[in-house]
């Protein structure tokens, strides 16, 4: 097996026609691994780190690919998944099924030959990735040392085959609470929702949800800077194009109260992020009036999941959601 380093951003463009390929094969098939989210954070969010993406051949095909890159962080330079923490729920290395300890094994050693990093720090990786217990019993035998925690938790709603089966499995506080509020607001507002799509012009919406999410709240005002917003602005439309975008929008009595920027992968709803006029019609609750349209939306195109990501906010298990788990998993020479 070939390991190779590539420390140029055109890497991106090299792998175009395998990356996603591969990444089908592989057991951490998200959007977040997909080359075009890669490519678009590495662009505007890697802060002056230094690239270090690795693949792996076999008889010249690819079987792996190690997104990384060098971050120095106080004394020590620190290898880094691509994706970062803040906006890449679900990160891992991305192999073909059969051979993942393979290829970890020969990325370790080749890691292992370069003597300018002191931590290899992976965060976001899934509780069920084959990456934690491959790498817990191979670090010994290169000389590194292994702990894991958990990060942060995703919380994540099977869904049902039909809505009222869905409000049916919440408690019944939450299914009433739910009820009532959509009532309230079709009783007292004129309610409109939808879904951006082709007939609409999507970078013109991308700058709508960035004005609506920067009103909710002052931490989401300071999330929003320069850079995230060139990100969002960029991931909006490719994300578009590759036809896993799901931005929506509500509007009550034909001013925009709500969106929600969420993502269609593999058959799952993805709850990326949201927004909302903290001023105008919040005893309407918009929010929920439009989550509880989306996974509404999601039931009736035959979804399998609605994936509130990371983050243990209230809302999200009065929604009916369950925890799954993403651990950080450490290994220092």
């Amino acid at each position: 097996m070939q390991i190779q380093p590539h420390s140029s951003a055109s890497i991106f463009d090299t792998l175009r026609d395998d990356w996603n390929v591969l990444l089908k094969q592989s057991a951490c098939d998200t959007i977040f691994l997909t080359r075009e989210f890669q490519q678009t954070w590495w662009r505007h969010l890697s802060n002056g780190g230094e690239l270090r993406v690795l693949t792996a051949h076999d008889d010249e095909r690819l079987v792996g690919i190690a997104p990384l890159y060098v971050e120095q962080e106080n004394s020590q330079r620190v290898l880094r998944l691509i994706g970062g923490v803040e906006v890449a729920d679900y990160l891992d290395i991305i192999s073909a099924r059969a051979r993942h300890a393979d290829v970890l094994d020969a990325m370790l050693r080749a890691l292992c030959q370069q003597d300018d990093w002191h931590v290899l720090d992976l965060r976001n990786v899934p509780e069920a990735s084959p990456t934690r217990a491959t790498l817990s019993s191979l670090v010994a035998q290169h000389g590194l040392t292994f702990h894991e925690h958990v990060e942060e938790v995703c919380p994540i709603i099977p869904l049902p085959s039909s809505f009222d089966a869905y409000l049916d499995s919440l408690d019944k506080k939450q299914r009433h609470d739910i009820r009532r509020k959509l009532r309230k607001a079709h009783a007292d507002a004129d309610i409109n929702w939808y879904c951006v799509d082709a007939q609409h012009d999507v970078e013109l919406y991308a700058n709508d949800f960035i004005e609506l999410h920067q009103r909710s709240h002052v931490d989401k005002h300071d999330f929003m800077t320069a850079p995230m917003m060139a990100f969002f602005r960029e991931l909006t439309r490719v994300i578009h194009q590759a036809g896993w975008l799901e931005l929506a929008f509500v509007e009550m009595n034909g001013q925009r109260a709500a969106t929600y920027f969420n993502f269609v992968y593999n058959n799952q709803t993805l709850c990326y992020n949201s927004g909302y006029d903290s001023q105008a019609y919040a005893p309407l609750s918009p929010g929920i009036v439009l989550l509880a349209r989306l996974i509404e939306h999601a039931i009736v195109h035959g979804r399998s999941a609605f994936d509130f990501l990371q983050g243990n906010e209230t809302y999200k298990y009065r929604m009916g959601a369950q925890d799954a788990r993403v651990y950080r998993l450490t290994l220092t020479r």
